[in-house]
């Protein structure tokens, strides 16, 4: 019988292979003697299998702490939470015995509710087999179930987690009705054990029954919003609410709780700090109740960043301390960053209001100090420019 070369990747055979495997380019000669090497008219496929993988353990690394042991297809690791917020997640989970990861995919969540009682569920045995053996690189051994659920058929459990195919017809999309499973499915697995939890796309919108039976989060790491997450039932801390949450690279959570939209004004004049928020305070659309806060102002009309007078200690803003402020001509701006030996330069802009790479060339930066450019157009649509430091 012919393997499936994704199940010949977890033989003795494939992992001999890839321990010799050193990830380099994938040149002509190379990929021939690797075919050579496996031998039989499936050594191509397998080939181009094990070179994946090689490439995709090198690139887990950002999501794995053990990726170079672990086995992914590539949409699965692109799909797949990483360790630091699985286990921010998990934590909700608490208290209950038995948990069923429905679509664990190569088990990213998975990992982190072993803990728990889970019972992994994939419709693709490839998967199941793959998160079974991720589960074991990290010690726990875990029941991983090859099933096509609908809505009829989640296994027994506490509560469950979900994380929905978003290419079940192709391309991805972030409309949660092409989506497998279905809404219609969720809603009713809902109905047989309400406390669960649905990994989405931060740009996914939800329909309103949802939005107000569920508290809605998105959860940023290392600058980008990563996922939304639809807690349900027990599950729910604030529900019919929004959360955004930022996770440092030690797992810490800085957290923001309100409701969506609110009154946002544009400030007089600027104040002693821009405060850019994190991507997950726009995702979540709490702007407005960040700013409410802390006092905070927009620095002009539509703008996402903040200032006020005082440093925030909130987590979910990166705070800067004005130096200076002018309209955005080229030849001034280079003047004045010369004067100061300036040629250490952050840029930030949102909506791309300017190219970071052009204006830098154009800016032909010397010296050894460093500083922070934040580029926004005013109330006219003329661009601004606030010269900062990071406050520290």
């Amino acid at each position: 019988m012919t393997l499936d070369p994704r199940r010949w990747l977890l033989s003795d055979e494939a992992q001999g292979l890839a321990a010799t495997l050193d990830g380099g380019a994938e040149t002509p000669a190379r990929v021939a003697a690797l075919r050579k090497q496996i031998g039989g008219p499936e050594a191509p496929q397998r080939a181009a299998a094990l070179l994946e993988l090689v490439e995709l353990r090198r690139r887990g690394a950002v999501k794995f702490s053990r990726a170079a042991q672990m086995f992914f297809t590539r949409k699965g690791l692109e799909q797949a939470t990483d360790e630091t917020i699985a286990r921010y997640k998990a934590l909700r989970f608490a208290g209950f015995s038995s948990v069923v990861d429905a679509c664990c995919g190569v088990g990213g969540d998975l990992l982190a509710l072993a803990e728990r009682g889970v019972v992994g569920v994939d419709a693709d045995e490839a998967l199941t087999a793959y998160a079974k053996h991720n589960a074991r690189v990290y010690g726990y051994e875990v029941a991983v179930e090859t099933l096509r659920l609908d809505a009829g058929n989640l296994p027994p459990c506490g509560a469950w987690h979900a994380d929905p195919d978003r290419r079940a017809e192709g391309p991805r999309t972030t409309r949660p009705e092409l989506h497998e499973p279905t809404l219609e499915t969720l809603a009713a697995w809902r109905a047989q054990t309400p406390a669960a939890a649905v990994k989405l796309a931060p740009a996914a919108r939800l329909p309103g029954e949802w939005s107000e039976a569920c508290e809605l989060e998105w959860i940023s790491r290392g600058g980008e919003c990563r996922q939304q997450v639809a807690w349900c039932g027990p599950l729910a801390a604030s529900r019919g609410e929004r959360r955004a949450t930022r996770l440092n690279s030690q797992g810490e959570a800085a957290t923001l709780v309100g409701a969506p939209g609110g009154p946002l004004e544009a400030a007089r004049e600027l104040g002693a700090f821009v405060f850019d928020p994190d991507p997950a305070v726009l995702a979540a659309d709490l702007l407005g109740t960040l700013a409410s806060t802390g006092g905070l102002a927009r620095v002009a009309a539509g703008s996402a960043y903040l200032t006020g007078d005082a440093p925030q200690p909130h987590g979910l803003v990166d705070a800067f301390r004005v130096v200076e402020a002018m309209p955005l001509r080229r030849d001034r701006l280079a003047g004045w960053l010369a004067e100061r030996s300036v040629g250490r330069l952050e840029i930030k802009c949102r909506g791309g209001a300017v190219s970071p790479a052009g204006l830098r060339r154009e800016l032909k930066l010397r010296g050894e100090a460093g500083a922070t450019l934040i580029v926004y157009p005013d109330a006219g649509g003329s661009l601004r420019v606030v010269i900062a430091e990071r406050d520290a």
